[in-house]
């Protein structure tokens, strides 16, 4: 009997918890203009009208939201002084987010007998808004068969000629 009344009691409270979230809402989401990385972007807005006593962190991170149609949480949340602002990185929807490798130049041997030859290619499709050396780090190539998440590194020739670098097998090099 005892354990029926303290079930009824914790439906009541969840009910009362889900009537007041009822009135939480974002307010309209923002797209910053920048790519954050490859194939994603940042997304925010603040949570307003969270009831009082409710932890305002907690219902950030649960209360989801539509972007690039589907229902997200966030993916963090912070307090800015008693606004709470949901923050989300989206990698899925964002192809403006998504530059290219062309001009692929294979170079030298890195040493003799390393079986490691370097390879050059120039980042496309960079928008200028966009942090060109993220972009460049974060750029996967796919190659005979054999995917690179990024380049070993990138370099910056001027103006917005950004070209990766990457160490590639090479039996020729032995």
């Amino acid at each position: 009997m005892e354990e029926r009344r303290r079930q009824r009691e914790r439906e009541a409270q969840r009910e009362d918890e889900e009537r007041n979230r009822a009135g939480m809402t974002w307010t309209p989401i923002q797209r910053d203009q920048r790519c954050f990385r490859y194939g994603t972007r940042r997304y925010w807005a603040k949570l307003e009208n969270i009831p009082r006593g409710f932890n305002h962190i907690r219902e950030c991170r649960i209360m989801k939201a539509s972007i690039n149609g589907r229902m997200v949480t966030p993916t963090y949340c912070d307090d800015k002084g008693g606004v709470v602002v949901g923050t989300w990185e989206i990698d899925f929807g964002e192809g403006d987010c998504a530059p290219i490798w062309s001009n692929i130049w294979q170079k030298d041997c890195t040493a003799p007998g390393s079986g490691l030859r370097v390879l050059e290619a120039k980042l496309q499709n960079v928008h200028s808004d966009d942090d060109a050396l993220v972009m460049c780090k974060s750029t996967p190539l796919d190659l005979r068969g054999e995917h690179y998440e990024g380049p070993m590194s990138c370099a910056n020739w001027g103006g917005w000629q950004m070209f990766g670098y990457w160490n590639i097998r090479d039996d020729e090099c032995w």
